[in-house]
């Protein structure tokens, strides 16, 4: 079944459909890519960093836009070495954003590994495919889409390399997926583990999981609704304020008060110490 034919779609998510059938049957397609989440470095671990910086300094500095990279530890043989990222919660990801390092060091193959909150094992991304850069590859200055063939949900992903280009540097981030999770169909009695265990009347509207942007509660798909010190906060999706709300709680500006600035991944507002500032 089509999204866009679904009756119940009055809310945003995927809903809850009484069926004939006792089984939960997932319907999936290959990812539309959506927003890029780009985790500041405190959310990010490395196997190894080039001469032990801390995060946030140096070689350690791997998001999207960084001023340089994450560089791995100095080596003959980089493969294996990885960059983890922790989204804070389990999301919808339908690829990853990579970007060589300032200069010409860059990761040009890699395998994709994740895992939900709480899990101790990893489950590799399409089975282990080597993503090749070179397919996406933009240029030096530019970050590449790279999709995955279905869209996989977790919270941890690592990003581990396999072949690289003078030096294994690499910036990266991840993809949201657009449509978000599968369709599932529901009965009156399931066996099934989502949210939702039941669907007590025929065309109930009731959501198994939510678009990007909100979160499931109850079977309702409400805003996310980030926090903002000394400012204002992100909602929702990037359509409702100008700036996407990943995860409902996070810490997330979208606007300044008087005297403070945005810091580059809009997790905090700093107070401006200068005596002209822009009023953000």
């Amino acid at each position: 079944m089509d999204v866009n034919e679904n009756p119940l779609l009055g809310n945003p998510g995927i809903g809850a459909i009484g069926s004939t059938t006792d089984q939960c049957e997932n319907s999936s397609t290959a990812p539309i890519l959506g927003d890029l989440v780009n985790p500041p470095e405190l959310d990010r671990t490395y196997s190894s960093v080039f001469s032990n910086q801390a995060p946030g300094v140096g070689h350690a500095r791997s998001m999207i836009d960084s001023p340089q990279a994450w560089s791995a530890g100095s080596s003959s043989n980089f493969v294996g070495q990885y960059m983890e990222i922790d989204l804070g919660s389990d999301l919808s990801i339908g690829g990853i954003a990579i970007q060589g390092r300032v200069g010409s060091q860059r990761v040009t193959g890699y395998t994709v590994q994740y895992k939900k909150s709480g899990e101790n094992t990893y489950a590799s991304v399409d089975n282990d495919n080597i993503f090749n850069d070179f397919v996406h590859y933009n240029g030096y200055g530019a970050w590449a889409e790279v999709p995955f063939a279905q869209s996989v949900v977790g919270r941890h992903f690592r990003i581990i390399v396999q072949t690289w280009e003078h030096y294994a540097s690499m910036r990266a981030g991840v993809l949201l997926a657009e449509e978000a999770s599968t369709l599932v169909d529901l009965t009156n009695t399931p066996d099934c583990s989502s949210d939702i265990t039941e669907c007590p009347n025929h065309l109930d509207e009731l959501c198994v999981s939510c678009f990007t942007g909100y979160y499931l509660s109850g079977g309702d798909c409400l805003l996310n609704d980030c926090t903002c010190q000394d400012g204002t906060e992100a909602i929702g999706p990037f359509e409702h304020t100008g700036l996407l709300c990943p995860v409902d709680g996070q810490a997330r500006c979208r606007l300044c008060d008087t005297g403070f600035y945005l810091t580059e991944d809009y997790r905090m507002v700093l107070k401006n110490t200068d005596s002209e500032y822009d009023d953000l």
